[in-house]
């Protein structure tokens, strides 16, 4: 179901992972353009979101194909987080502009990861 443990467990890990992303963007826009600090932000805090679900949402070692996997079940929710992004910093800062773009654009990687997850272990939904 929707409201699952592993939901539960990944909604707190997306509280984590949000304010990592936050705060990366918002220490990397000193050096660099926003929207590029934003991006880089975003890809640093995946490296820990994989080795988070890794262990609390999926119970399994980390591989490198499983990562692969991970980073490409991101991309959709990467874009949505760009297009956000935008206009967020328009309207907020860099830090409350990165976190309220990837706070709406998480829904839809929870489906999505679940999705590639379980097509590894060719699993019928």
């Amino acid at each position: 179901t929707f409201l699952s443990r592993a939901f539960l467990i990944f909604c707190l890990l997306g509280v984590v992972n949000t304010f990592n992303t936050a705060v990366f963007s918002w220490a990397l826009s000193f050096l660099l353009q926003k929207n590029m600090s934003a991006i880089l932000g975003y890809i640093l805090s995946l490296q820990g979101a994989y080795f988070l679900s890794c262990k609390f949402i999926f119970n399994c070692p980390p591989t490198l194909q499983k990562y692969e996997r991970f980073l490409v079940s991101y991309i959709p929710s990467f874009i949505v987080y760009v297009m956000l992004h935008v206009g967020m910093i328009a309207m907020f800062n860099q830090f409350w502009g990165t976190f309220v773009a990837v706070a709406l654009s998480g829904p839809v990687t929870y489906i999505i990861i679940k999705l590639c997850h379980l097509s590894l272990y060719n699993i019928v939904l």
